[in-house]
């Protein structure tokens, strides 16, 4: 999974519908067929100074293929 959640943040409270949400800080960067691929540039994107903390997750609904996908979201360091 992710590196942990900065003390001073907290997560969205809705996943699903937003890309940049009221806590902040918060952003969501992207969304993948595979929890691996999320993980993985999740991974990427805290190597940088600008992204301090990421999490994965699976609430993202596409009507079209009837299934969940991985949304990425990042912490970005004001």
């Amino acid at each position: 999974m992710g590196l942990g959640t900065p003390a001073q943040a907290a997560a969205p409270a809705d996943r699903s519908t937003v890309t940049k949400v009221a806590a902040l800080g918060w952003w969501r960067f992207g969304v993948y067929y595979t929890l691996s691929a999320c993980q993985y540039f999740g991974n990427s994107l805290t190597q940088s100074p600008q992204f301090s903390s990421y999490y994965c997750s699976q609430s993202v609904w596409d009507t079209v293929d009837q299934r969940y996908y991985w949304g990425l979201w990042v912490y970005q360091v004001s």
